[in-house]
């Protein structure tokens, strides 16, 4: 929920490639997403995005575009709701 709420602020995220983030995240043709563990990797896409400030704008206002399209209120509750369903049979 958290790296939603940062995508819904616009904030440029750097996140490992696991869990939910490559389908949160990884939606972005720009995804800044490491292979968990390699904190090399975290570190160089941190860096790009601390020292190009057109770079984290940029993929920030496509994040905030994902979050308000993608996983929306009413988007989350269908979804949460729809693995529920899947569950209960």
């Amino acid at each position: 929920m958290a790296v939603l709420e940062a995508m819904s602020h616009g904030l440029p995220v750097v996140a490992s490639d696991s869990g939910a983030h490559p389908e949160t995240v990884g939606l972005s043709s720009r995804s800044s997403l490491f292979a968990p563990g390699d904190w090399r990797q975290a570190g160089d896409l941190l860096s790009q995005l601390c020292l190009d400030e057109e770079k984290r704008v940029s993929y920030g206002a496509e994040l905030q575009t994902i979050q308000r399209s993608t996983f929306s209120i009413d988007s989350q509750v269908a979804q949460t709701d729809r693995v529920y369903q899947e569950v209960l049979r």
